[in-house]
């Protein structure tokens, strides 16, 4: 057990690495509009559909390295790079009110990593609360798209990146002079992002239908670190 018998000693101060793992939740606004092929059609003004809480989870490992400094008795300030390894999938389907196109995918996001920073109060000098914020990037962030219509298509469409700002909250705790257990939960927002549907025999699917994706993002994370 780590000596905190007492306030006084910067326990807290300096670099660690962590492994650990979690579950992530994805939820998916889908919007989607006629695209400039189809936008003057007068059987297609005003054609507009929005999905919500089309989402998926699925569990992580994570590798993490970061540091901080406990400038006080009380608190802390720190930094981190997070890199996780996902194994996220969501169903999104979109049809859209006269165009005859509809559309059915699956969202598959293989890794992802965030950075940023946290600021901690210590209850105990081995007990740490903390908030988070920072960066998050999504990767290797595919759709598989099976889209009908007057024929069936079978095409793999692509998103643009992904990230947005998280934040978050958790607790840690020194089990030895070394060794550390910390649990988070982090929110993240990634804004809007537009959907590009492939060219298929010619045919530019994006001046039929033009999709944007709205995803949020939860994370409950549980990790252990090792402190230099």
């Amino acid at each position: 057990m780590a000596d905190a018998s007492a306030f006084g000693t910067p326990l807290w101060t300096g670099l660690y690495i962590g492994a650990g793992g979690g579950l992530k939740a994805l939820n998916n606004t889908v919007t989607a509009v006629p695209g400039d092929a189809v936008k003057d059609d007068p059987g297609a003004i005003g054609a507009h559909v929005s999905l919500d809480g089309l989402g998926g989870d699925g569990a992580f490992f994570s590798l993490g390295i970061g540091g901080d400094y406990q400038f006080h008795d009380r608190f802390l300030v720190g930094a981190f790079f997070d890199y996780d390894f996902d194994t996220l999938a969501t169903n999104v389907d979109v049809s859209i009110p006269g165009i005859p196109l509809q559309a059915h995918g699956k969202v598959e996001i293989d890794d992802s990593w965030s950075v940023g920073g946290r600021l901690g109060f210590l209850p105990s000098p081995s007990a740490l609360l903390f908030l988070s914020a920072g960066y998050t990037r999504l990767g290797s962030t595919d759709i598989s798209a099976n889209i009908s219509g007057p024929a069936e298509i079978s095409a793999r469409a692509s998103v643009s990146s992904i990230a947005g700002i998280f934040y978050g909250g958790g607790f840690e705790t020194l089990l030895t002079d070394h060794i550390s257990l910390k649990g988070e939960y982090r929110y993240t927002d990634f804004g809007s992002g537009d959907i590009t549907l492939p060219t298929v025999e010619g045919i530019d699917l994006n001046g039929f239908v033009s999709p944007s994706i709205e995803p949020t993002l939860h994370v409950g994370r549980l990790s252990l670190g090792y402190r230099f």
